[in-house]
C-alpha cells in the first residue's frame, strides 16, 4: 500500500493520488477523479478508506448520489472499514440529489448516529417531505442521543464586560451575545477558559458581526450538544439578522425578496472570501425591506431584515451586495474606504428560533447593540418608517 511509483520524473504514491483526487472534486470534475481512482491499480497502488472518502467527497460536490453509495458499498469487497468522511459525504451526495431515504438507511448503516450526518438526512427530508415531517425524524434520533429534557436556564458567570453576555445556559449547551470585533474562535476560547471546560462551534459569526452565538459543551451533555448541531445541519434553526444598506431595493416596504446565487469560497493568504459562481454550492437568501432613509451627505439606505435559508461563509453580505447594494461599512465587498458616520459593519444577528430540549419553540433574542443604533441618530430630517428602536 505504501509502495512508491516514479513516473517521468515525479513521484506517485497514494498520497499523491489522494491529493489529486481531492483536488478534482473541488473542481466538481468529479469524471477526472474516476479515471485517477481507476488507474491506481495500474501503478500497484491500493486506495485506501481515504482515497475512498476522498473520491465519495467529489461525488457529493456533484451531487452523484449512486455513484456515492455504490463506492460505498464496493468498501466492503475491498476489506476497508468506511470512516466519517465517506459515510457523511455519501449521505450529502445523497442530499443534494433529494435522495432522504436512501441517506436514512445509509445512516442507519453507520456504528453511531452523529449529529452532522442526522442533520443532513433530516434537511433533505425537509425538502421532500416539509418541516413537520423533518421534525418528526429528528424527534427519532433524540431517542438515540438521550437529551435532557430539563430546559430551565442557568446562569453562566463570566468574568468582565469584554466577555460574552450570556443569553442561555442548559446542560451541554450555552448562547451568548457575541460582540462586534471579536473572532467566534476568541469567544469560544475565552468561555472555554472561564467556564473550564471545552467549548465546541455550532453556529458562527464573522469577526465585525454581532448577535447570537450558541455553542456546545459536549463533555457536559454530548446529548443536547447534538440536539442543538442537528437542527442546524438539518436547517431547521430560522436565524434573523438586521443590517443597513447603501441604495434602495426594487421592493418596496414590508415586501420580502430571495437571493438565490450560489456560492464559491475561496481561502487567501489565511482569510476567507465567497463570490458569486455556477460552480459554487446552494444558498438562498430571504431579504425583507423595513425602512428606508437618507444619510446627511443625501445617500439613500434601506434597513432589511436577512434570513438565511443556508449558511454559507459571507452569505448575507455576498447576496445583497450581488444586488449593486452593500452593507454599511463592509470594505471587503462594498466601499473600501467605508463611511464616517458608522462604526463598523452594520449586520447584526438579531435572533434564532429553535427547539428547545423540551422540543417546544424557543428564541434566542439580542437587541440591536449601541453602537448600531447610534447610527441613526446622525441622519438628517428623517423619520423612519420602521423605526430603529423596534430593534433595541
Amino acid at each position: 500500500r505504501g509502495e512508491v511509483i516514479y513516473t517521468n520524473g515525479m513521484l506517485l504514491d497514494v498520497l499523491t493520488y489522494n491529493a489529486v483526487i481531492s483536488a478534482c472534486g473541488k473542481g466538481q470534475q468529479w469524471q477526472r477523479a474516476v479515471g485517477m481512482f481507476a488507474g491506481m491499480p495500474e501503478m500497484k497502488l491500493l486506495p485506501n478508506a481515504f482515497t475512498y472518502g476522498t473520491l465519495m467527497s467529489a461525488y457529493e460536490k456533484s451531487a452523484q448520489w449512486q455513484q456515492a453509495i455504490a463506492l460505498l458499498d464496493s468498501m466492503d469487497e475491498a476489506k476497508l472499514l468506511p470512516d466519517e468522511v465517506a459515510y457523511h459525504a455519501s449521505i450529502s451526495a445523497c442530499e443534494r440529489g433529494a435522495q432522504w431515504q436512501q441517506a436514512l438507511l445509509i445512516l442507519l448503516s453507520m456504528p453511531a448516529v452523529d449529529s452532522i450526518s442526522a442533520g443532513s438526512v433530516v434537511n433533505s427530508a425537509r425538502r421532500a417531505c416539509g418541516a413537520v415531517s423533518a421534525v418528526a425524524m429528528l424527534h427519532e434520533f433524540a431517542k438515540m442521543w438521550k437529551i435532557s429534557p430539563d430546559a430551565s436556564s442557568r446562569p453562566a458567570v463570566l468574568a468582565d464586560a469584554v466577555s460574552p453576555e450570556p443569553l442561555w445556559r442548559v446542560p451541554g449547551i450555552i448562547a451568548v451575545r457575541k460582540h462586534a470585533g471579536i473572532s467566534t474562535e476568541s469567544v469560544l476560547a475565552d468561555l472555554a477558559s472561564q467556564l473550564q471546560q471545552e467549548v465546541t462551534s455550532i453556529s458562527r459569526l464573522d469577526l465585525p458581526t454581532s448577535g447570537v452565538l450558541i455553542s456546545a459543551l459536549e463533555l457536559e451533555h454530548l446529548g443536547n450538544a447534538n440536539w442543538i448541531r442537528a437542527q442546524f445541519a438539518g436547517r431547521l434553526v430560522a436565524k434573523e439578522y438586521i443590517c443597513l444598506c447603501h441604495g434602495m431595493p426594487a421592493a418596496t416596504r414590508g415586501i420580502q425578496f430571495d437571493v438565490s446565487s450560489p456560492l464559491l469560497v475561496s481561502k487567501m493568504d489565511g482569510s476567507a472570501r465567497a463570490s458569486v459562481s455556477m460552480a459554487g454550492r446552494e444558498a438562498c437568501t430571504r431579504f425583507e425591506v423595513l425602512a428606508h432613509f437618507r444619510e446627511p451627505g443625501g445617500e439613500e439606505l434601506s434597513l432589511l431584515r436577512a434570513c438565511p435559508l443556508t449558511g454559507r461563509t459571507h452569505q448575507i453580505r455576498v447576496h445583497i451586495a450581488s444586488l449593486c447594494l452593500p452593507l454599511v461599512a463592509d470594505i471587503t465587498y462594498g466601499r473600501q474606504d467605508g463611511v464616517k458616520w458608522c462604526p463598523r459593519l452594520f449586520l447584526h444577528c438579531r435572533s434564532l428560533r429553535l427547539l428547545d430540549m423540551d422540543m417546544n419553540p424557543l428564541t434566542l433574542l439580542t437587541d440591536l447593540p449601541e453602537d448600531l443604533v447610534r447610527v441613526f441618530d446622525s441622519f438628517e430630517q428623517v423619520k423612519p418608517i420602521c423605526c430603529a428602536e423596534k430593534y433595541k
